[in-house]
């Protein structure tokens, strides 16, 4: 009950005192007066008591009505500090929660860009698994494509071996056989210094003696042309004559034309050849 409250009460219990005095005063004046002058003293000595009863209970209810409203204010006083901190924490709270709705949203970002780089790594790591089993199997290929290397050079290596046997045994072979020949006063040429090599060269130079007619030829011994062979001239289609390796170098040899073949006199820019 508030102070309202309690001062309405208080109010209605004296406004009742005084309805039940006039009451108890009306009846009285119709009673015989000297007793009712004596009720009416003792009532009235007994309202006084109880007056003063109410009073007394008044005041205390006044006092504890004062205490209460001092301790009310206190509490009113409490309470709005008790406010004000928890204004102050609401607004800490707020502030706390503007930050971690910023963090929050940062995060958001960050989780946003770390799923994507995730994304990104697991393309990238399906791609490198790709290479990896195309690795995988080129490796398998090449061992396999190794192994058969292996035995084909395990095979080459036996033929090599082999063939270094067989050259061996040529090379004892061929040795026993130019210690042969060299005792017979042969090389390796001697069967076949005679017959020519099927080339074709060109006249670079021509010199004439009284009695004989040499010429140079671009062909020598890197051609297969050696002294004794014998080569036709030509002028075009036509046959000009003959004539006869008198010596012989590395890329020009020297010849001397037959004079019972000549058709007529040669010339620079001729052409020769074995091949006839």
């Amino acid at each position: 009950m508030n102070l309202l409250g309690k001062i309405l009460v208080a109010f209605i219990l004296v406004m009742s005192i005084c309805f039940l005095v006039l009451a108890v005063m009306v009846g009285a004046s119709q009673r015989a007066w000297k007793d009712q002058a004596r009720e009416n003293k003792a009532n009235a000595d007994a309202y006084r008591r109880l007056i003063t009863d109410l009073k007394t209970r008044s005041t205390e209810l006044e006092t504890l009505i004062e205490t209460e409203k001092v301790a009310r204010q206190q509490q009113l006083q409490q309470l709005f500090s008790q406010l004000e901190v928890e204004k102050s924490n609401r607004d800490a709270a707020v502030k706390q929660l503007t930050e971690k709705i910023v963090e929050n949203e940062r995060l958001q970002q960050n989780v946003s860009t770390v799923q994507a780089r995730l994304t990104q790594q697991e393309r990238e790591v399906e791609s490198l698994r790709e290479t990896n089993r195309n690795l995988v199997a080129d490796i398998t290929a090449k061992r396999t494509e190794v192994i058969e290397l292996t035995n084909q050079y395990n095979q080459l290596k036996q033929t090599v071996e082999s063939l270094e046997l067989q050259a061996k045994e040529l090379t004892a072979y061929v040795a026993k056989q130019e210690k042969v020949m060299r005792s017979a006063g042969l090389n390796v040429n001697s069967l076949t210094d005679h017959i020519p090599a099927k080339v074709d060269g060109v006249i670079v130079e021509v010199s004439r003696t009284r009695d004989t007619e040499n010429i140079v030829v671009s062909l020598g011994l890197d051609d297969g042309i050696r002294e004794g062979h014998t080569m036709d001239i030509f002028r075009g289609d036509r046959f000009i004559g003959k004539a006869v390796v008198v010596k012989s170098e590395h890329d020009r040899s020297v010849l001397r034309v037959a004079p019972e073949y000549r058709q007529t006199a040669v010339r620079e820019g001729d052409h020769v050849t074995t091949r006839f």
